[in-house]
């Protein structure tokens, strides 16, 4: 049986999220893995169309799962370390990278912002 990994994202269709996921998808391809994605809403979200989208989060069952992707930086952005590391507790008890955002005793993906911080203040 093939490994399997959930990727979590907020979206898959527009801007960001949807480069992610095509990264995402190429690599599990690459890889020769299955990869489900599932839509989830931004922690702590703002508007109510985001959280009612947290209601998934009680339904993932970690051990469907070898393995999860989650993306940080978008579905933590209003919620803090703290809420983010609760609500997805049973996520980050198996093998998990983050991204945009890094979790103990997890790897991440961390873009450095900086030089085009850097490009920018300079024009």
């Amino acid at each position: 049986m093939r490994p399997r990994y959930a990727f979590l994202s907020e979206g898959f269709i527009y801007g960001f999220s949807r480069q992610l996921f095509k990264g995402v998808d190429e690599a599990a391809r690459a890889l020769d893995v299955d990869l489900v994605g599932i839509t989830c809403g931004p922690l702590a979200g703002t508007q109510p169309e985001m959280q009612i989208r947290n209601i998934l989060y009680e339904h993932i069952d970690p051990s469907l799962y070898d393995g999860f992707i989650v993306p940080y930086s978008s579905l933590g952005q209003y919620a803090g370390y703290e809420t983010f590391n609760q609500k997805l507790a049973g996520v980050f008890r198996k093998p998990c990278v983050t991204i945009g955002g890094s979790i103990p005793g997890h790897p991440a993906i961390v873009p450095d912002w900086e030089p085009g911080m850097h490009l920018l203040a300079e024009h």
